[in-house]
Protein backbone atom coordinates (compact mmCIF):
# COMPACT_ATOMS: atom_id res chain seq x y z
CA UNK A 1 0.00 0.00 0.00
CA UNK A 2 2.74 2.55 0.81
CA UNK A 3 4.58 2.67 -2.61
CA UNK A 4 1.06 4.25 -3.61
CA UNK A 5 1.14 7.23 -1.24
CA UNK A 6 3.71 9.82 -0.36
CA UNK A 7 4.74 9.40 3.45
CA UNK A 8 6.81 12.58 4.37
CA UNK A 9 9.86 11.23 6.32
CA UNK A 10 10.27 13.33 9.59
CA UNK A 11 12.98 13.83 12.53
CA UNK A 12 11.91 11.79 15.91
CA UNK A 13 12.99 11.18 18.90
CA UNK A 14 13.10 7.90 20.05
CA UNK A 15 12.50 7.98 23.94
CA UNK A 16 13.63 4.62 24.75
CA UNK A 17 15.73 5.76 27.76
CA UNK A 18 14.13 4.58 31.26
CA UNK A 19 11.77 7.07 32.89
CA UNK A 20 13.25 10.23 30.37
CA UNK A 21 10.72 11.52 28.56
CA UNK A 22 8.19 10.52 25.71
CA UNK A 23 4.97 9.28 25.30
CA UNK A 24 4.32 7.06 28.22
CA UNK A 25 0.94 5.06 27.15
CA UNK A 26 3.23 2.65 24.99
CA UNK A 27 5.17 1.08 28.01
CA UNK A 28 2.50 1.52 30.03
CA UNK A 29 0.77 -0.93 32.13
CA UNK A 30 -2.61 -2.58 30.98
CA UNK A 31 -5.85 0.16 31.54
CA UNK A 32 -8.65 0.93 29.56
CA UNK A 33 -6.66 3.83 28.32
CA UNK A 34 -3.64 1.88 26.84
CA UNK A 35 -5.88 -0.76 25.29
CA UNK A 36 -7.68 2.03 23.31
CA UNK A 37 -4.62 3.09 22.09
CA UNK A 38 -2.70 0.01 20.97
CA UNK A 39 -6.29 -0.91 19.02
CA UNK A 40 -5.98 2.49 17.22
CA UNK A 41 -2.31 1.25 16.00
CA UNK A 42 -3.17 -2.05 15.26
CA UNK A 43 -6.30 -1.89 13.01
CA UNK A 44 -5.40 -4.82 10.36
CA UNK A 45 -7.89 -4.09 7.70
CA UNK A 46 -7.91 -5.33 4.10
CA UNK A 47 -7.01 -3.53 0.84
CA UNK A 48 -7.05 -4.31 -2.97
CA UNK A 49 -3.91 -4.81 -4.95
CA UNK A 50 -3.59 -5.96 -8.47
CA UNK A 51 -2.25 -8.64 -10.30
CA UNK A 52 0.89 -6.66 -11.14
CA UNK A 53 1.90 -5.51 -7.56
CA UNK A 54 1.32 -9.29 -6.47
CA UNK A 55 3.98 -10.19 -8.98
CA UNK A 56 6.12 -7.04 -8.04
CA UNK A 57 5.91 -8.99 -4.72
CA UNK A 58 7.45 -12.06 -5.97
CA UNK A 59 4.21 -13.63 -5.03
CA UNK A 60 2.19 -16.31 -7.68
CA UNK A 61 -1.47 -14.32 -8.38
CA UNK A 62 -3.13 -17.83 -9.01
CA UNK A 63 -3.42 -18.73 -5.25
CA UNK A 64 -4.22 -15.16 -3.87
CA UNK A 65 -7.55 -14.70 -3.10
CA UNK A 66 -9.48 -12.31 -5.17
CA UNK A 67 -11.76 -9.73 -3.83
CA UNK A 68 -15.23 -9.58 -4.84
CA UNK A 69 -16.19 -7.68 -7.72
CA UNK A 70 -17.24 -4.62 -6.62
CA UNK A 71 -13.66 -3.89 -5.45
CA UNK A 72 -12.38 -4.25 -9.00
CA UNK A 73 -10.10 -1.00 -10.41
CA UNK A 74 -10.43 0.16 -13.78
CA UNK A 75 -12.58 -3.46 -14.34
CA UNK A 76 -9.63 -5.53 -13.05
CA UNK A 77 -9.62 -8.03 -10.39
CA UNK A 78 -7.90 -6.87 -6.93
CA UNK A 79 -7.19 -9.56 -4.54
CA UNK A 80 -7.28 -9.42 -0.66
CA UNK A 81 -3.93 -7.56 0.86
CA UNK A 82 -2.94 -6.65 4.53
CA UNK A 83 -0.56 -3.67 5.19
CA UNK A 84 3.00 -5.39 7.18
CA UNK A 85 3.45 -2.75 9.38
CA UNK A 86 0.34 -3.01 11.54
CA UNK A 87 1.16 -6.72 11.06
CA UNK A 88 4.28 -6.17 12.75
CA UNK A 89 2.54 -3.74 15.59
CA UNK A 90 -0.31 -6.47 16.08
CA UNK A 91 2.78 -8.66 17.37
CA UNK A 92 4.19 -6.07 19.43
CA UNK A 93 1.26 -6.00 21.08
CA UNK A 94 0.66 -9.53 21.41
CA UNK A 95 4.14 -9.75 23.01
CA UNK A 96 2.98 -6.81 25.33
CA UNK A 97 0.18 -9.22 26.17
CA UNK A 98 1.84 -11.99 27.25
CA UNK A 99 3.94 -9.88 29.51
CA UNK A 100 1.20 -9.03 31.15
CA UNK A 101 -0.17 -12.39 30.99
CA UNK A 102 -2.55 -12.49 33.98
CA UNK A 103 -4.19 -9.19 33.30
CA UNK A 104 -4.76 -10.41 29.47
CA UNK A 105 -5.29 -14.25 30.15
CA UNK A 106 -6.98 -14.50 33.66
CA UNK A 107 -8.34 -17.75 32.79
CA UNK A 108 -5.35 -19.03 31.14
CA UNK A 109 -4.71 -20.07 27.55
CA UNK A 110 -6.17 -23.35 27.22
CA UNK A 111 -9.07 -22.58 24.94
CA UNK A 112 -6.25 -21.18 22.76
CA UNK A 113 -4.03 -24.04 20.86
CA UNK A 114 -2.48 -21.82 19.21
CA UNK A 115 -1.11 -18.75 22.20
CA UNK A 116 2.39 -20.26 22.11
CA UNK A 117 2.70 -20.83 18.39
CA UNK A 118 1.26 -17.12 17.68
CA UNK A 119 3.72 -15.70 20.59
CA UNK A 120 6.51 -17.60 18.32
CA UNK A 121 5.32 -16.29 15.12
CA UNK A 122 5.27 -12.93 16.70
CA UNK A 123 8.97 -13.48 17.62
CA UNK A 124 9.87 -14.30 14.42
CA UNK A 125 8.28 -11.23 12.30
CA UNK A 126 9.95 -8.40 14.32
CA UNK A 127 13.28 -10.14 13.99
CA UNK A 128 12.67 -10.36 10.24
CA UNK A 129 11.26 -7.16 10.31
CA UNK A 130 14.49 -5.06 12.47
CA UNK A 131 17.01 -7.45 10.88
CA UNK A 132 15.63 -6.41 7.41
CA UNK A 133 15.25 -2.95 8.08
CA UNK A 134 18.26 -2.28 9.50
CA UNK A 135 19.07 0.81 12.55
CA UNK A 136 22.29 3.51 11.38
CA UNK A 137 21.35 5.11 14.40
CA UNK A 138 23.72 5.10 17.24
CA UNK A 139 23.51 5.56 20.78
CA UNK A 140 26.14 7.41 23.28
CA UNK A 141 27.10 6.93 26.67
CA UNK A 142 26.98 9.60 29.81
CA UNK A 143 27.98 10.51 32.99
CA UNK A 144 25.16 10.47 35.63
CA UNK A 145 25.55 12.01 39.14
CA UNK A 146 24.59 9.10 41.03
CA UNK A 147 26.53 6.17 39.05
CA UNK A 148 30.62 5.57 38.76
CA UNK A 149 30.23 3.94 35.70
CA UNK A 150 29.10 4.98 31.91
CA UNK A 151 25.28 5.28 31.26
CA UNK A 152 23.60 4.93 28.06
CA UNK A 153 21.60 7.36 26.37
CA UNK A 154 19.18 5.25 24.03
CA UNK A 155 16.96 8.92 23.51
CA UNK A 156 18.21 8.92 19.61
CA UNK A 157 16.83 11.22 16.68
CA UNK A 158 15.80 9.09 13.77
CA UNK A 159 14.26 9.69 10.22
CA UNK A 160 10.78 8.00 10.38
CA UNK A 161 8.12 7.81 8.33
CA UNK A 162 4.96 10.14 9.66
CA UNK A 163 3.03 7.70 10.91
CA UNK A 164 -0.07 9.55 11.22
CA UNK A 165 -0.01 10.13 7.85
CA UNK A 166 0.17 6.05 7.04
CA UNK A 167 -2.71 6.13 9.80
CA UNK A 168 -4.60 8.05 7.64
CA UNK A 169 -4.06 7.19 4.27
CA UNK A 170 -4.49 3.13 5.33
CA UNK A 171 -7.95 4.40 6.63
CA UNK A 172 -8.92 6.19 3.55
CA UNK A 173 -7.64 3.11 1.38
CA UNK A 174 -8.81 0.42 3.60
CA UNK A 175 -12.02 -2.12 3.02
CA UNK A 176 -13.62 -2.05 6.04
CA UNK A 177 -16.97 -3.67 4.97
CA UNK A 178 -15.33 -6.96 4.65
CA UNK A 179 -13.10 -8.99 6.50
CA UNK A 180 -11.24 -12.63 5.33
CA UNK A 181 -13.34 -14.81 7.77
CA UNK A 182 -16.74 -13.55 5.40
CA UNK A 183 -15.13 -15.13 2.53
CA UNK A 184 -15.38 -18.87 1.47
CA UNK A 185 -13.29 -20.94 -0.49
CA UNK A 186 -15.22 -21.86 -4.09
CA UNK A 187 -15.21 -24.77 -5.54
CA UNK A 188 -12.05 -25.44 -8.20
CA UNK A 189 -9.67 -22.96 -6.94
CA UNK A 190 -6.16 -23.72 -6.95
CA UNK A 191 -4.90 -24.33 -3.45
CA UNK A 192 -1.37 -24.61 -1.14
CA UNK A 193 -1.32 -26.76 1.80
CA UNK A 194 -1.19 -25.65 5.39
CA UNK A 195 1.96 -26.40 7.16
CA UNK A 196 2.34 -29.24 8.75
CA UNK A 197 2.82 -28.32 12.01
CA UNK A 198 -0.52 -26.04 12.30
CA UNK A 199 -2.47 -29.15 10.91
CA UNK A 200 -0.90 -31.37 14.08
CA UNK A 201 -1.75 -28.39 16.62
CA UNK A 202 -5.56 -28.31 15.00
CA UNK A 203 -5.23 -32.26 15.32
CA UNK A 204 -3.68 -32.43 19.05
CA UNK A 205 -6.37 -30.08 20.24
CA UNK A 206 -9.47 -32.11 18.46
CA UNK A 207 -8.69 -34.75 20.49
CA UNK A 208 -10.02 -32.76 23.07
CA UNK A 209 -11.98 -30.58 21.50
CA UNK A 210 -13.85 -32.56 18.52
CA UNK A 211 -15.73 -29.36 17.42
CA UNK A 212 -12.57 -27.56 17.22
CA UNK A 213 -11.99 -26.65 13.43
CA UNK A 214 -10.65 -22.88 12.79
CA UNK A 215 -11.00 -23.36 8.86
CA UNK A 216 -14.64 -23.21 8.66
Amino acid sequence: MHYRIEIPLVPRKSYAQYGMGGPEIWRAEPSEEVDKAWERVTAEYLFPVKESDIKAMRKDPSVVVPMPDKYKIDGETTYMAKSAVFHNIHCLDYLRKAVYYDHYYPNGTDDNPFHADHTSHCIMILFEHLTCSGDPGVYLYRWMDEFSRPIADTNIWRQCWDFETVLEEHGEKAVKDITEVDVRKPHGVKVVSAPDSVMNIIRNYQKTHPDYNPGQ
